[in-house]
């Protein structure tokens, strides 16, 4: 399938790089379904809605900028996705940039998708010291790579 998106142009979406949202993104609850565009040689990646071409999401591995980083995810969740084995899930966080040196990572509301069912779900970590406006660490190590760049 052909998508028309305004950040990227025309894209072919597959299958395999689509994700059923069970529970949309905060704030955006008309939008379930989006596709991956993975960025070569860098740590961000990007969600793009399928019926909104205005609508992308920055998203990054929580994990590689605060490895000490950990919640338990309740069962309900893990029904929710369908989600049978850890090694089937993976975790992204939704990244805000405001300026080159105001970029963050909302650690409170992580988005949890399963490779295998490819469902996700933004959830609340509702016991958690976790903010949604958490400094990305290390920008200075990703000196030179964007979050916002994008070849069409």
């Amino acid at each position: 399938m052909i998508v028309q998106t305004a950040r990227f142009g025309k894209i072919e979406v597959y299958p395999d790089t689509t994700w059923d949202f069970s529970v949309p993104i905060l704030g955006f609850e008309e939008y379930k379904n989006f596709v991956g565009i993975a960025q070569e040689d860098s740590p961000f990646e990007f969600i793009q809605s399928l019926d909104e071409e205005n609508l992308t999401f920055v998203l990054t591995d929580p994990f590689m900028f605060y490895p000490e980083y950990e919640f338990t995810l309740e069962q309900r969740w893990r029904d929710i996705l369908q989600i049978e084995k850890e090694d089937e899930v993976i975790v992204r966080s939704v990244v805000t940039v405001r300026s080159p040196s105001d970029i963050t990572l909302n650690l409170k509301a992580p988005i949890i998708m399963n490779l295998k069912s490819r469902k996700a779900a933004q959830i609340i970590l509702e016991q958690s010291e976790y903010e949604t406006r958490h400094p990305l660490n290390k920008v200075e190590d990703q000196e030179g790579r964007h979050a916002d760049t994008v070849e069409k």
